[in-house]
């Protein structure tokens, strides 16, 4: 939705949202692993299978992708995305989502710390990144 609201350089307008992905990656589709796959823009850590631990290469604003539920009806499938925010004062990776536990976006860490680095759930989870 930030992303769909605000204008954006070179063009200075919203990226245009969609429910199902297009093929010229023109939009921001709806599903996570939608968004990866064809937003606009580039990705900068490409879909890996374990944690991703090399976070060098984050800047603020860009999209971190999780797999985040552990059922096996969805196992393997990124269902989770978060925004980065950058770095805080103690030199952690942190990110803000939208949770089952809170009502809408947070930085809060009920429910996983909201942190990429280290062994927490979010951390573990992590599997890409794009920028838009």
């Amino acid at each position: 939705m930030i992303w769909g609201y605000r204008k954006h350089p070179p063009t200075n307008s919203p990226l245009a949202l969609c429910i199902d992905p297009v093929t010229d990656c023109s939009a921001i589709p709806r599903r996570a692993n939608e968004i990866l796959e064809f937003a606009p823009g580039v990705k900068i850590i490409a879909r890996a299978t374990a944690q991703v631990t090399q976070l060098s290469a984050l800047q603020v604003g860009d999209l971190l992708f999780f797999d985040a539920d552990t059922t096996e009806s969805d196992a393997g499938r990124l269902d989770h995305v978060g925004m980065f925010m950058g770095q805080d004062t103690a030199g952690r990776y942190r990110f803000v989502s939208s949770r089952k536990t809170h009502n809408g976006p947070t930085f809060g860490d009920e429910g996983g710390a909201s942190v990429v680095d280290g062994s927490g759930f979010y951390a573990r989870s992590l599997h890409a990144a794009r920028r838009l």
